[in-house]
């Protein structure tokens, strides 16, 4: 199972926000962090944990920004850059990568054409990077090695502004593709080579939670569906008191959380819901404290 990504958000004194997080297993794990300052500029830091998040660790990347983070198998990756942080299209990316277990990372420049548009999937030692100038076509790049050598083959479905990416096996890669206001989810089912559209189309902010190549979470404003068939179909999920779109993440097949906005209150009064009976009942849990 790949691992999945959250985007958070906190109010804790220097710390204005989590960029991402991947477990590889119950215990190692990575999280980015915005640090800005009032001019909009600041930093990404990288942290490991190896005890399932009671202890964090700083990973040195050499002063490079963290765009994308995922942990998955033996591996962890990281897309990295040396744009600020206020900047979300950067000239140039590398790859970095290290053992889950490990503190020691290596860098491989992507040779992605300046100013590209990427995001980055992983599935233990499969690796899938798609970028975009903004626009159509979005070309995707594809690794069976840990990153170390890359192919780039052609794909069809993926006609969009950019496309936000992830992975629940080594053939199964689900997306969720801005072309405007607007946007659609797709799957492909042979690697990254075709995909094919779910559902509608969705505002920009939506976005796709795989748990397997089964199971999947689609989250839109105001709405949030689950397939449980591979995405043939798409079942309304109920999230009680949340607005927008909610960020969704696995801790196995039945216990999920949810973190969003209190519905009728204002973007910093979030909560975190719970369910352990894989969506069907939410009910409100206790957020933890962060400590800038």
């Amino acid at each position: 199972m790949g691992a999945p990504r959250v985007r958070l958000q906190t109010t804790a004194s220097g710390l204005t926000g989590l960029g991402a997080f991947g477990f590889a297993n119950a215990e190692d794990g990575y999280l980015s962090t915005n640090n800005l300052v009032a001019n909009g500029n600041g930093t990404t830091d990288l942290y490991w944990t190896a005890d399932g998040g009671r202890t964090w660790r700083q990973v040195d990347l050499g002063g490079r920004l963290v765009a994308r983070v995922v942990a998955s198998g033996r591996h962890a990756y990281a897309l990295a850059t040396t744009c600020p942080a206020s900047v979300t299209i950067c000239p140039s990316y590398e790859l970095a990568s290290a053992s889950v277990t490990g503190a020691n990372w290596s860098r491989k420049d992507l040779n992605l054409p300046r100013f590209a548009n990427a995001s980055l999937a992983a599935f233990d030692s499969n690796v899938w990077i798609v970028f975009s100038h903004g626009g159509p076509p979005i070309d995707l790049l594809v690794s069976e090695d840990a990153g170390r050598t890359f192919s780039s083959p052609s794909n069809t479905g993926l006609s969009a502004v950019a496309c936000e990416i992830s992975a629940s096996s080594r053939l199964i890669v689900w997306a969720f593709c801005p072309t405007g206001m607007m946007g659609f989810a797709v799957k492909s089912n042979d690697g990254g080579r075709h995909f094919v559209q779910i559902g509608g189309s969705a505002v920009n902010s939506s976005y796709v939670v795989p748990f397997s190549d089964a199971i999947a979470v689609y989250i839109t404003y105001g709405q949030a569906f689950l397939t449980t068939d591979g995405g043939k179909t798409l079942n309304p999920m109920d999230l009680p008191g949340l607005q927008g779109a909610p960020d969704v993440v696995f801790a196995n097949r039945r216990l999920w959380v949810a973190l969003g906005v209190l519905k009728g209150m204002q973007s910093d009064a979030q909560a975190l819901w719970r369910t352990t009976n894989g969506g069907n009942t939410w009910v409100r849990a206790s957020l933890p404290t962060l400590h800038g």
